[in-house]
């Protein structure tokens, strides 16, 4: 059975693939929930999903989904820095500019430290800082705010109309430096392992990232060693790290598309989910 994160990122897959490949498809087999007895080779791993077509000529797509983050555990830390971070947005909602929206950046250090009584004053605390400069941020820029000697980073986003005006949370973790780019390389081996049998008869291939990391405000692909990247050129047609809450995929943003590898995702490669339930580019 698939976790909802999971069943999530295929749905909203179904709505994205046609923006990048013209063609629209439906959700097939889910090979890896197949008994492994029933399977070609039962001591192989296999793909969480397979998109079929809806019309002729066109290759099915082999889909994997896995989580990328700093370190293992993140997920549930994750919840807890959301909370402190809903409590700075309702403090700043209908004062922030309306033609932008903003993500906060709270270290674990920080975070974790916190308790009660503590993150009340941090909430208040930090949202008068906020509105003091979040009008001051230029789109893409950001500024360290300094709360009692721990630094939370404010961004400031483009323009997306369901979001603009409010505060949204990255995340960021003290101590573990480096292990985002481990990390990063582990979850791709995870659909290289996956994909080779589907290339060979002739899919295309697509790696979901679920991005928790908080680590990556660009692709950090085309900085990978060339052996890995062709490892990836080889095996991997499409690359796409989504942003979830809550294990409900929010933002997608295209890293690699066939022969195309972006540094930083074009506007119109960077897919919204609307509050219907809807995704379209961001432009």
């Amino acid at each position: 059975m698939k976790k909802p994160n999971e069943e999530d990122a295929a749905s909203s897959l179904l709505q994205i693939l046609p923006f990048i490949t013209g063609v629209e498809y439906e959700k097939g087999e889910s090979p890896d929930d197949i008994d492994p007895k029933l399977r070609e080779n039962p001591e192989e791993p296999d793909v969480d999903f397979i998109f079929k077509p809806k019309v002729d000529d066109f290759p099915s797509v082999a889909i994997e989904h896995t989580i990328l983050e700093r370190f293992k555990g993140q997920r549930g830390y994750g919840y807890r820095s959301f909370d402190i971070v809903e409590k700075v947005e309702e403090l700043c909602r209908g004062y922030l500019p309306s033609d932008r929206y903003y993500a906060l950046v709270p270290s674990s250090a920080l975070v974790l430290g916190l308790q009660k009584q503590a993150i009340s004053r941090f909430v208040d605390e930090i949202s008068k800082k906020i509105l003091v400069e979040a009008p001051k941020l230029k789109v893409d820029g950001y500024i360290d705010l300094n709360y009692e000697g721990q630094s939370v980073t404010l961004m400031c986003g483009g323009s997306i109309p369901e979001l603009n005006g409010t505060l949204g949370r990255f995340q960021t973790y003290q101590g573990q430096e480096g292990k985002a780019e481990l990390s990063l390389w582990g979850s791709i081996e995870h659909g290289l392992r996956k994909f080779p049998k589907y290339k060979s008869k002739g899919y295309e291939t697509l790696l979901a990232l679920e991005d928790i990391s908080g680590s990556f405000h660009g692709s950090p692909l085309i900085k990978l060693p060339s052996a890995q990247r062709h490892l990836i050129d080889k095996y991997i047609d499409h690359v796409i790290a989504f942003i979830s809450n809550q294990d409900r995929m929010i933002v997608g943003n295209l890293w690699k598309e066939k022969g195309t590898w972006y540094d930083i995702t074009p506007f119109h490669r960077r897919f919204m989910r609307h509050s219907d339930g809807k995704w379209s580019p961001q432009s």
